[in-house]
């Protein structure tokens, strides 16, 4: 099944790893193109040859057809499907460009349950935050070849990362990057490790939050993550670094993070608030908006802080491209882990949701 929506649209994938890749290639060929020529060009500023750029490419794919060969065997299909090289298909899969922060990735997640919220759900927000224009985007639910069905939300043609996914057990995920200069990483490490910890793998291998924590403490990967985890019974943060996890948040009815660590074993990795102040407002405000309304968030509070402009222009949690700052909001997705759904705009949700209440439309005719 395949449906347009406003900016991207929604996908219905089953069968073979490859099957779905093919079918998926397919039918968003000209998404798939557009996000690999705007990559491709934002890219073109650096000098990729000078680190052999498509080597790493190449020996990170070796790493991922050796430990997750359906993954190899998808992005087949993809390249088959859309009759677009392998190679190109790769280039897109293989963030290394987020790694070596080239091209910026700045999100926010932010979750209500238990008492916070009026119905005791649990509520995940998901904003995903790219810079350097557009990323065509699509929503993809899909049977896997053992059954097991996920929802996720991901760039056309890339399947390795996408920024939050749901599976039928109703383990939610939600990612955002954590970058800062005062972060190491060794690209040697490329051929025995994810390039991007790989949310949907998180999805495919466990059901409950533990198991998602026992997965990604196992998972070798270059860089770190901060992730937002939920399913019916539990909510917690897991910050990461390439070599170390830590747990947050367990007691928490309310959980936010953007684009820095808490842990006070990871602080010192952080960014100064003056240096990176959006990740620091972003947050801030997320979770001032959330206290304020505790015991009383539905989805409707969540849909007004993901379309929040407060901390404006720069700092605000959904974003706008201007002057020189090209952050922008390229998708609002809300799951609700009870009802196994999955709530997604593909473009700023200020955009594309207009609320309009009896009071305001009263002062509206009075005026």
């Amino acid at each position: 099944m395949y449906r347009k929506m406003l900016n991207g649209c929604y996908l219905e994938l089953d069968g073979s790893f490859y099957e779905q890749g093919k079918k998926h290639g397919e039918i968003l060929k000209a998404d798939i193109q557009k996000n690999i020529d705007r990559y491709r060009k934002a890219l073109n500023q650096f000098n990729l040859q000078k680190i052999n750029y498509e080597k790493l490419v190449h020996d990170n794919f070796a790493f991922l057809k050796k430990n997750h060969p359906e993954y190899a065997e998808e992005l087949q299909g993809l390249s088959d499907g859309s009759e677009i090289e392998l190679d190109d298909i790769l280039f897109i899969n293989i963030p290394l460009y987020f790694i070596l922060r080239w091209l910026p990735d700045e999100c926010s997640s932010i979750l209500a349950h238990n008492k916070a919220t009026a119905d005791g759900k649990t509520y995940l927000i998901k904003n995903r935050d790219m810079g350097n224009g557009w990323v065509e985007h699509a929503v993809i639910k899909r049977t896997l070849p053992n059954g097991k069905q996920l929802i996720e939300v991901s760039g056309a043609g890339m399947i390795t990362f996408p920024g939050n996914v749901i599976n039928c057990d109703g383990l939610a995920v939600s990612t955002s990057g954590v970058w800062s200069d005062k972060m190491s990483f060794d690209l040697s490490s490329v051929v025995d490790s994810h390039a991007l910890i790989n949310s949907r793998l998180i999805a495919e291998n466990a059901t409950t939050v533990e198991e998602a924590i026992d997965y990604l403490e196992k998972m070798p990967r270059m860089t770190g993550l901060n992730i937002v985890l939920a399913d019916k019974a539990k909510a917690v943060s897991v910050e990461v670094t390439k070599d170390s996890l830590r747990v947050a948040n367990e007691a928490d009815d309310i959980i936010v993070r953007t684009n820095h660590y808490e842990h006070l074993d990871l602080v010192e990795l952080n960014p100064d608030r003056e240096e990176y102040k959006s990740t620091y407002y972003r947050k801030e405000r997320a979770e001032a908006y959330l206290q304020e309304h505790f015991g009383n968030i539905r989805l409707q509070e969540m849909i007004k802080i993901a379309s929040d402009h407060e901390n404006g222009p720069t700092n605000t949690i959904c974003r706008h491209p201007h002057d020189d700052v090209d952050a922008n909001t390229i998708y609002t997705s809300i799951m609700v882990v009870e009802d196994f759904e999955v709530w997604t705009t593909l473009s700023q949700a200020c955009l594309s949701i207009n609320n309009t209440s009896i009071d305001e439309a009263k002062r509206s005719d009075n005026q």
